[in-house]
């Protein structure tokens, strides 16, 4: 596998990571909460009449961020994707599920991940998890994470084409990464080839409570649009983080029970976790449009 040399001074760049576009989505919520007022009550669900709602589809996901894992005696050294070589993209599967139980009650679920392969020569020393390297060594590595979301929530305002409620659930990022250090040498004289040293993996679930606010609106009788916003901040125990959800959707129902959609979907997670080894930090962002096929009954 044909690696690429970075210079030095691409390594050490600090990743800004803007959040212009979780603002605009929040924005869009906030706008249509606004309108809401202004139209006539209702106590239909105004997404097509569903009690149960789901959704199938695919995901171009768009990574970013760091790792970093330390022990006594060492600095907290930053990982990031562009110092792995991590690829910042993936096609995955997206799926969601919505139970209204109630006219105004719902239970949402929802589920993504992203799984990235790197492979890139050190232009800088480090250290992760108690495994060091020097310039020039070669760092395999692989993250893998599962995104979980659970909301429950109550329409505050309902009305003849719009909705807006408010609610609580938990969302759940499983997190496993793997770092594999290693040179590229020559064995028995034969052919150049990656020769592994040390290995290791760090793997934990880091479930966080959630607020949501969700608001939807019934453009036309086959065409409905819903925006979801969930964000909290939490140390408990051993762990410290915050997780920001953002989704927008529109979806298009030309058939009583099946329609096709479109999103966007931003998770932005932070996580930090002190043990008795020392402490573990996960930083990473992760954005991309959806494109979904759903059936309601």
């Amino acid at each position: 596998m044909a690696i690429k040399q970075k210079n030095q001074a691409q390594l050490r760049e600090t990743q800004s990571r803007p959040r212009y576009q979780s603002q605009r989505l929040a924005g869009i919520l906030v706008l249509a909460s606004a309108a809401l007022l202004a139209t006539p009550a209702s106590a239909e669900n105004i997404r097509f009449g569903d009690t149960w709602t789901f959704a199938l589809g695919g995901m171009s996901h768009t990574g970013d961020g760091y790792v970093a894992s330390t022990r006594p005696n060492l600095p907290l050294d930053k990982v990031t994707f562009r110092d792995l070589d991590l690829k910042d993209d993936e096609d995955i599967i997206w799926t969601n599920v919505n139970w209204r139980f109630s006219n105004r009650w719902q239970l949402g679920m929802s589920y993504s991940s992203f799984d990235s392969e790197g492979l890139e020569v050190a232009t800088a020393s480090g250290n992760y998890d108690g495994l060091e390297w020097e310039v020039g060594a070669v760092l395999a590595s692989n993250l893998d994470v599962d995104f979980y979301i659970f909301d429950l929530s109550y329409d505050l305002v309902q009305r003849e084409r719009a909705r807006l409620g408010a609610g609580l659930g938990v969302h759940a990022a499983d997190l496993e990464f793997d770092l594999l250090v290693g040179v590229f040498g020559s064995v028995g004289g034969g052919d150049v080839e990656f020769v592994p040293v040390a290995f290791e993996e760090t793997s934990f679930l880091a479930p966080l409570p959630n607020l949501s606010l969700v608001g939807g609106y019934k453009v036309t009788d086959s065409l409905y649009v819903e925006g979801r916003a969930g964000w909290f901040s939490l140390s408990y125990d051993n762990y410290d983080g915050d997780l920001l959800t953002l989704r927008f959707s529109a979806e298009w129902r030309p058939w009583q029970r099946v329609g096709l959609g479109v999103g966007y979907q931003i998770v932005d997670v932070d996580v930090d976790r002190d043990g008795s080894r020392g402490e573990d930090t996960f930083d990473l962002k992760f954005e991309g449009p959806i494109l979904f096929i759903s059936a309601g009954f």
